[in-house]
């Protein structure tokens, strides 16, 4: 993916003569009506001009030009920010010919003169104008990006876009080197598919070359729960239950210290506690001196069998068991603190069923 950074890549020679091509799939959803400058997706820089230039105008057409970003030669029929993936093909022939292929149609073609050599630099993700200036990066998803040494035919064209559907982000799904397309490929980059983002799975080995942090491989993390900015103070705890400090359930057998002496809340002293827990994993490691494996490497199947609680006075547990938001069960962000193992917005006594009364997002929201 490239984001809205500087995202763009070099390239080294290709080895191609007079018949030539770009081929790649895309997809975006981003409106580059208020781009600086058109949105650059492959740009190929001479010493002193751009000598080509596959680009995202305003319209959010695809374009191509034999004069870098600035009036296309060709321009795709429809826009492209739909978010589906489109098949992008650029067939030049002779050096005076070329061809504009969307989804394995021919969308545009004229005469006009590309004259490319080897020797320079082909950029991808950003309009890099002669002298190394970069602007309106593209931003969006390539894959299966392909370099074609020789003349790509109508059958070639609408076979790529069948055959490569297959590789979008999908490792190790096609090969054009066992297909009919081995003798014409003079570069192929999956993006990740097949080892870095920047290497060629041609036979030719032109690894690409990230640049002014150039796009990346990165592997997300989920942001931490934040507490809306609506709600400006946070529970906090001094309750516990019972001998061992764990976390504060809604209903329970609490006292804490006070000025006066211990203060007993709810139903110390009787003969029985509710815990309100979801699952019954979680609901037994909330009833003391507990335990059971938990490991992420591990998984078990069937009924397990908890031992019943050691308590040092007979008492009955009622145990209710519901699946409330925040919940590790149903939540996989936000679920219960941590960090603290202390009061929640689930289980602290002044917030019981809090996020039953509202919405879920009134009160807590992910950055």
């Amino acid at each position: 993916q490239f984001s809205s950074g500087t995202s763009v890549v070099t390239a080294c020679s290709f080895l191609i003569g007079s018949y030539y091509g770009f081929s790649f799939w895309m997809k975006t959803d981003v409106d580059f009506s208020g781009a600086e400058n058109d949105t650059g997706v492959i740009v190929k820089v001479d010493s002193g001009t751009a000598e080509l230039a596959i680009f995202i105008d305003e319209n959010n057409k695809v374009c191509v030009s034999n004069n870098g970003i600035v009036v296309p030669d060709l321009t795709s029929d429809n826009a492209v920010n739909d978010l589906n993936w489109h098949h992008i093909v650029v067939k030049l022939a002779n050096s005076n010919t070329v061809y504009l292929y969307v989804d394995g149609n021919l969308d545009d073609w004229g005469f006009h003169t590309f004259t490319i050599d080897a020797a320079d630099d082909v950029y991808i993700g950003a309009n890099v104008q002669a002298g190394g200036d970069e602007d309106s990066p593209y931003r969006g998803y390539l894959d299966e990006f392909a370099v074609w040494g020789l003349n790509l035919d109508a059958t070639d064209i609408t076979g790529l876009a069948g055959f490569e559907a297959n590789g979008i982000c999908n490792r190790g799904a096609i090969n054009l080197l066992g297909a009919d397309y081995a003798s014409k490929l003079r570069a192929w980059y999956r993006f990740g598919d097949d080892g870095s983002i920047l290497t060629d799975s041609s036979n030719y080995s032109n690894t690409l070359t990230a640049i002014n942090g150039g796009a990346a491989l990165t592997t997300g993390v989920a942001p931490a729960t934040e507490f809306d900015i609506e709600y400006k103070f946070l529970p906090f705890a001094n309750r516990i239950r019972e001998t061992y400090a764990k976390r504060p359930v809604n209903i329970a057998n609490i006292q804490q210290v006070t000025s006066s002496g211990l203060t007993k809340i709810g139903n110390f002293e009787k003969n029985y506690q509710v815990v309100q827990t979801s699952g019954r994993k979680a609901n037994n490691l909330f009833i003391e001196r507990l335990s059971i494996t938990n490991s992420e490497s591990l998984y078990v199947t069937g009924v397990i069998d908890y031992s019943l609680p050691e308590r040092a006075t007979n008492k009955t547990v009622i145990t209710e068991r519901f699946s409330a938001p925040g919940s590790g069960e149903v939540m996989a962000r936000g679920t219960r603190d941590y960090t603290s193992e202390e009061y929640s917005p689930y289980n602290a006594l002044p917030w019981r069923n809090l996020s039953v009364r509202q919405p879920l997002n009134s009160l807590l929201r992910e950055p």
